[in-house]
């Protein structure tokens, strides 16, 4: 990343934390406490989750799942962290892997729908890194876009695939 793009990423950063603190300060100041109570839990469960990604020991694969709030503004994409054994993958790859996932999702995309989605990892004991992911709302050409998916790698299987007439769901078995 150059500096640019740092910035970028920490002014996003900044923006969605001031906005967060500024709904807290509009519930204390209606005296509305249980709000308060509840969106400060909702913001810490957000940091720990944060850290949690920041903890893998894939670094670029992390940054990458905290930039696409950034990069993809019609995209929210949420992640989840199932960890159980040492997590071990090729970091370069799966940034790659998840760059291309996410250009055919926009190729793909209707521009005034706002996208839905979750990134899950899941490492069992002894065994490989699995990558799922789910995303809802409607795709432009869906069959084509399902197509280009199951490309992006031949070294990552793609184990499960199905979709409905708004949702896209597909595990992959990294290598």
């Amino acid at each position: 990343m150059d500096e640019q793009e740092v910035m970028k990423l920490l002014r996003h950063y900044r923006h969605d934390w001031m906005n967060e603190l500024q709904i807290i300060l509009g519930y204390a100041q209606m005296g509305k406490l249980d709000k308060v109570e509840e969106k400060i839990k909702s913001s810490v469960e957000i940091a720990e989750k944060e850290r949690e990604l920041q903890r893998l020991p894939l670094p670029k694969t992390a940054l990458r799942i905290i930039q696409l709030k950034c990069y993809y503004e019609n995209f929210r994409i949420d992640f989840l962290i199932q960890q159980e054994g040492t997590i071990s993958a090729d970091d370069d790859q799966l940034v790659t892997q998840l760059d291309q996932l996410m250009n055919y999702f926009v190729e793909h995309s209707i521009k005034t729908t706002l996208y839905h989605g979750t990134i899950k990892l899941h490492q069992a004991k002894d065994s490989q890194l699995q990558l799922s992911f789910d995303i809802s709302d409607e795709f432009l050409e869906r069959e084509n876009l399902l197509k280009k998916i199951s490309k992006i790698d031949h070294s990552m299987v793609m184990e499960k695939r199905s979709y409905k007439e708004d949702y896209i769901n597909f595990l992959w078995t990294v290598n």
